[in-house]
C-alpha cells in the first residue's frame, strides 16, 4: 500500500500544481472524487485488470461517467488528458490514491478550517468573536465557525472539527462526571 501511495504522490502533485495555477482546484477536486469512486467498483476493477478491456477504453469509459455524473462539468481538457496519461501509464487503478494525495495536498495548502459552533444560547458578536480568535490562534489555522443552538448543552460550547470535539458543555462536565462515579 505504501508504495501505491508513493506511485500516486507524484501524479496528485502535478495535478494540484496545475489545478493551482489554473485556479480549478474545485474543478479538480469534484472531478477527482467522482472518477475515484468510479475507479473503485468492482466492475471497474474487473476492467483495469482484464486482457480484454485497453486502458485507454478505460479511460474513456471514466470520461463518460465523469460527464455523464456531474450537470456542472465542463469537458476540461487537462481533466481529459490527465485522464488519458494515466491510462497509458497503466496507472488507472491509482485513481481512489490520486484523490486521496490531492485532497491532502489541498487541506495542507488551505490555511483554513471549518468548525461547528454549537452552544446552549445565541452567541453575541464579541463572544464569536473571541472563541474564533482562540480557535484560530490554537489551531494555527483560519477558523470558520457555523454555529448552531442547542438548549440540550445547558451552557457552554461545543466545537466540532472534522473528527475532533472540543467539549466544553456542561452537559459534556455532567456525562464525565457521571462516568468517573460510576468507576
Amino acid at each position: 500500500m505504501a508504495s501505491l501511495k508513493v506511485c500516486a504522490h507524484p501524479y496528485a502533485t502535478a495535478a494540484y500544481e496545475y489545478a493551482k495555477t489554473d485556479n480549478s482546484i474545485n474543478q479538480w477536486e469534484s472531478s477527482l472524487e467522482i472518477l475515484a469512486a468510479a475507479t473503485d467498483t468492482p466492475e471497474m476493477q474487473a476492467a483495469l485488470l482484464s486482457v480484454h478491456i485497453t486502458q485507454i477504453k478505460c479511460a474513456e469509459l471514466l470520461i463518460f461517467t465523469l460527464e455523464a455524473s456531474s450537470t456542472k462539468f465542463k469537458k476540461i481538457t487537462a481533466i481529459t488528458n490527465f485522464i488519458n496519461l494515466l491510462a497509458e501509464a497503466k496507472k488507472l487503478s491509482l485513481l481512489p490514491l490520486i484523490q486521496i494525495e490531492f485532497m491532502e495536498l489541498k487541506l495542507k495548502n488551505d490555511k483554513s478550517v471549518v468548525a461547528q459552533l454549537v452552544s446552549a444560547i445565541p452567541l453575541d458578536a464579541k463572544m464569536y468573536k473571541n472563541i474564533n480568535e482562540k480557535l484560530n490562534a490554537k489551531l494555527n489555522q483560519q477558523v470558520d465557525l457555523i454555529t448552531k443552538v442547542d438548549p440540550s448543552l445547558l451552557g457552554g460550547i461545543l466545537v466540532k472539527i472534522g473528527d475532533r470535539v472540543i467539549d466544553g458543555s456542561i452537559r459534556g462536565q455532567l456525562n464525565s462526571l457521571a462516568t468517573e462515579l460510576k468507576r
